[in-house]
């Protein structure tokens, strides 16, 4: 198994975990130390990744779930920090070769592909501009966000 990757400050840390399905959809992560004794336990709870057992620092805390979110979240397309706050960008395939893209759940903006051309449509009051869109777009092409196709299969 591939180690997590926790980028904290100017340090990649690589760490062993485990993972373990729980109900409703429910995953939990075990974080191990490298001492191979400690155990950390991060769980999504309503949505969000919390440290539930185990104490850390709230710096290595937010970076582990940074990278918890990355690895095990599909849909997520980066995560950023805007005025001290985490915003997870989420890219969700809808049928008809349409996207949705949503900030911390709420939708901010979509992507449509007609064969030929790309287009997009973003609120203008959030964090997105046309760069990071361009960026989204060829996330997409390239094949890192799924595709649903026309029968609405995955």
């Amino acid at each position: 198994m591939i180690p997590l990757e926790v980028h904290l400050k100017e340090k990649v840390l690589h760490i062993a975990y485990t993972t373990k399905d729980k109900p409703f959809g429910g995953k939990e992560i075990t974080l191990l130390g490298k001492n191979g004794v400690s155990i950390y336990i991060f769980r999504k709870e309503m949505g969000f990744w919390k440290l539930t057992y185990g104490e850390l620092s709230e710096d290595l805390r937010e970076a582990c779930i940074d990278a918890i979110i990355l690895r095990f979240d599909q849909a997520v397309a980066e995560i950023c920090y805007h005025e001290g706050m985490r915003l997870v960008v989420e890219i969700r395939p809808k049928p008809k070769r349409l996207w949705h893209v949503f900030i911390n759940d709420a939708y901010a903006a979509s992507i449509r592909h007609d064969g030929r051309n790309w287009e997009f449509h973003f609120d203008e009051q959030s964090f997105l501009d046309n760069n990071r869109m361009t960026k989204y777009v060829g996330m997409i092409a390239m094949g890192k966000i799924r595709w649903i196709d026309r029968d609405g299969r995955g």
